[in-house]
């Protein structure tokens, strides 16, 4: 029934009713009472009937033919359910988009130490061990290559035989005239940089649950970043319909990039379950993680860089990545890497020339920063030796040179807002502008750029994201999105967007994510998308559902629609504020007297540039938009025994408007731990002379704790960017690509000596303090 109510009278806030704004407001996460509760559902915890439990035969050698492979004794062992080889799946290659190269389960030759050869099945985690030890490979090892610089010469092994190299991807671009510009340079300034093997040693192992139904269907249950890809390619593998494959995304434990694509273990378990006609849980063990699942691109980055009256004017970067055995995305974070340098600083003329390199190790993937970390700690530590050799200030120099809102980098980025400048004057001011006092105590600055989204010849060209809004008979939101919570808050933005564009509170918004079955389409959480992709795809539903609800009280209230707005879970009239209705009462209207619903869908594929396989652009950008950062820290130095200590670091941010102010510092906090730990303590997954990882556990892999980190102030410099949802822009990623190169600058500032390889640790210093005295 109709009913018209007083605006003085009866739009007083009721209980549950909140007047703030949902967008901007520090808000508790929608997921933090399951997880503090320990109600937060991992792979780990999914329970099926009758489930069995998987395990993996790796290789022992780094490089070998497999002559055979004799399974009967496994087969025959009391428990084991299922045994399968190359020859019981389809040979699918998996990687990244169209660039596989790696089966599932190794055909004839082993080509790193953790290579996949075997599984089984069985009904308990020893039985399954057992069997592992009962199948015999028999294995012809051949030469191995460890390092991309041999294996890029004529004469070293080829990994891939159908390849003729072990460049898998390589990159050659050039903007401007480079050779021109150094030809016309005041000063040309090259050097040379390294960066480690950093694994990802999330807390929650790799695996998944696989369940193969009788009905030939296919249902998995992993802890992805990209629900809908892994689906997409999964059933590829599988040769099913895309109809016949669900992925459930549960709790994620972890992720960092490393989850964001379909991996050997998804195929390897759905062929377990396929066999057996049981589910099949797979995980790794802690030792797997180290020298079975992907790792950060190793790579050595060289720069040229060309100076003209106190300006950056040219610079020409060549970088050299180790892919490990198989391609996955090595040539995407290659291009990354190269694109992120043509967007550093104001210059005129750049050139990229990158390798990605196939060895016998690990296969590295996606690492938070997707280049950038390897790329920032070479650039940024440049800048502070151009800076010294030329005595200039190095602030001042950042600043002379930093992009500025409206410029087009010269790679065709456009900025539709950018307040670097202000965040390195703001980091600056942070720790005060004056050194701190004492011997052998310094400061060092470095700044950061990022993508907000990636358009590229991976994933079918596409950036999309979609969402749903139905609104509930009582006023109640239930949101879906295709994006899945990764530790992020992706659920809880979400549903702060919702929230707001409906003008609604908060706690009357549900979100449903990671679902392939039940939640829109999403390509995933990868290059800081999620709030921005998924965001904007929330805020056009929610502006469909809104315009329903206009639509249908204008027709109750008898007013025109222009006259209506939404205060306070109430549609109103601006003409007559004593006419007035609540969302409920108008849903439910719908639903019983129009039998219809409420009910909106937004679909977001931004209108940016597509990426070509060099990872490049035309103008404007496969981006959407772009964040910035600049990170300033102090550090104190012992010369006799190398040791340091980081007293404070400032971290100043452009991320747009901060969605969750809360969540924004997370990530922050998030970043500085990833890029601190590859800058001092991680020693890189290093391998020896056999060709077999030196780390397989935690207490050879060193990590920083919480009880390590130093003081962070947050610092957010805001900007209103015009493309993303509210003037949102992304967060994650950037900062670690900083953090690295500014201790090194504040080493340097601190002691008078450069170091240039990761890690840096206490025994590097004393030998480059040796090299300086000698």
């Amino acid at each position: 029934m109709l009913k018209h109510h007083d605006a003085g009278a009866e739009m007083v806030p009721q209980e549950g009713v909140h007047e703030v704004d949902n967008v901007g407001a520090r808000l508790g996460r929608t997921d933090a009472w399951r997880k503090v509760t320990g109600q937060e559902q991992y792979m780990e915890d999914v329970p099926l009937v009758s489930q069995l439990w998987g395990k993996i035969l790796r290789s022992p050698h780094p490089h070998a033919r497999i002559r055979g492979i004799d399974v009967s004794r496994a087969e025959s062992l009391p428990g084991v359910k299922a045994v399968i080889t190359f020859r019981d799946i389809v040979p699918f290659k998996i990687g990244y988009s169209t660039h596989g190269d790696q089966f599932a389960l190794c055909h004839d030759r082993a080509r790193y130490v953790g290579d996949e050869v075997a599984a089984v099945a069985a009904v308990d985690e020893e039985t399954a061990e057992k069997a592992l030890s009962l199948i015999d490979v028999d294995y012809e090892v051949l030469p191995f290559v460890l390092d991309p610089i041999e294996a890029m010469k004529p004469d070293a092994i080829v990994l891939h035989k159908d390849k003729g190299t072990n460049i898998a991807a390589e990159n050659h671009t050039e903007f401007g005239d480079v050779e021109k510009g150094f030809a016309e340079a005041d000063h040309v300034f090259e050097d040379e940089f390294e960066t480690q093997r950093q694994c990802h040693v999330c807390m929650e192992v790799h695996g998944c649950v696989a369940n193969w139904g009788n009905d030939d269907s296919l249902s998995v249950w992993t802890s992805t970043q990209s629900p809908h890809i892994v689906k997409r390619f999964l059933a590829k593998a599988v040769d099913l319909p895309l109809s016949k494959v669900r992925v459930n995304r549960v709790g994620v434990g972890g992720a960092f990039g490393s989850r964001t694509d379909l991996f050997p273990h998804d195929v390897i378990a759905a062929y377990l379950s396929k066999k057996a006609r049981r589910p099949v849980k797979l995980l790794f063990s802690r030792q797997e993680e180290f020298y079975a699942s992907a790792t950060r691109h190793p790579a050595l980055v060289r720069i040229k860089t060309g100076i003209k009256d106190g300006m950056i004017t040219t610079r020409h970067v060549t970088a050299i990545l180790n892919g490990g055995a198989y391609t996955s995305q090595t040539g995407a974070v290659m291009g990354s890497l190269g694109w992120k340098a043509s967007n550093y600083y104001r210059i005129e003329n750049y050139r990229y020339d990158g390798y990605g390199v196939l060895t016998n190790t690990s296969v590295a993937t996606a690492y938070r920063g997707y280049g950038g970390p390897q790329l920032g700690f070479a650039l940024e530590s440049q800048i502070d030796m151009i800076a010294e050799r030329l005595e200039l200030d190095p602030v001042e120099f950042r600043l002379n040179n930093a992009n500025r809102q409206g410029d087009t980098s010269v790679s065709g980025s456009y900025f539709s807002s950018c307040e670097l400048t202000q965040c390195i004057e703001a980091a600056d001011r942070a720790l005060e502008g004056e050194k701190p006092a004492g011997r052998d105590q310094g400061r060092g600055m470095a700044i950061g750029f990022g993508e907000s989204g990636w358009r590229g010849a991976y994933y079918n060209n596409s950036d999309v994201s979609a969402a749903t809004i139905k609104m509930n008979m009582d006023g109640s939101i239930h949101t879906t999105v295709g994006g899945a919570e990764i530790g992020t808050g992706y659920d809880t933005t979400m549903a702060q967007i919702a929230a707001d564009a409906l003008g609604v509170p908060i706690d009357q918004v549900s979100v449903h994510s990671g679902d392939t079955n039940d939640a829109a389409y999403d390509l995933g959480l990868y290059a800081s998308r999620g709030a921005i992709t998924s965001g904007m795809a929330v805020k056009l539903a929610a502006d469909k559902t809104k315009g329903k609800l206009l639509d249908a009280a204008a027709k109750m209230l008898d007013t025109p629609r222009s006259e209506l707005s939404i205060e306070n879970r109430c549609i109103v009239s601006s003409a007559n504020p004593n006419i007035a209705i609540t969302m409920a009462e108008i849903a439910e209207h719908i639903y019983e007297e129009e039998g219809s619903a409420v009910f909106g869908t937004g679909i977001y594929d931004p209108q940016t540039h597509l990426a070509d396989e060099t990872g490049f652009h035309a103008s404007p950008g496969g981006s959407i938009t772009y964040p910035f950062c600049a990170v300033n820290l102090d550090v104190s130095v012992n010369r006799d025994t190398g040791e340091f200590k980081i007293g404070k670091i400032a971290v100043a941010v452009d991320c747009g408007k901060p969605i969750n102010p809360a969540i924004v510092e997370g990530q922050i906090e998030g970043d500085v731990f990833h890029g601190l730990g590859m800058a001092t303590v991680e020693p890189g997954l290093d391998y020896d002379d056999a060709g077999a990882p030196k780390y397989h556990h935690l207490v050879d892999y060193k990590l920083l704790t919480a009880a390590d980190m130093p003081q962070i102030e947050c610092i957010v410099a805001e900007s209103t960017d015009p493309t993303g949802p509210f003037g949102v822009k992304g967060v994650t990623q950037l900062i670690t690509s900083s953090v690295g190169a500014a201790l090194a600058n504040a080493l340097n500032d601190a002691i008078g000596v450069r170091m240039t390889s990761l890690p840096i640790t206490p025994e590097k210093i004393l030998q480059a303090l040796e090299r300086a005295q000698s």
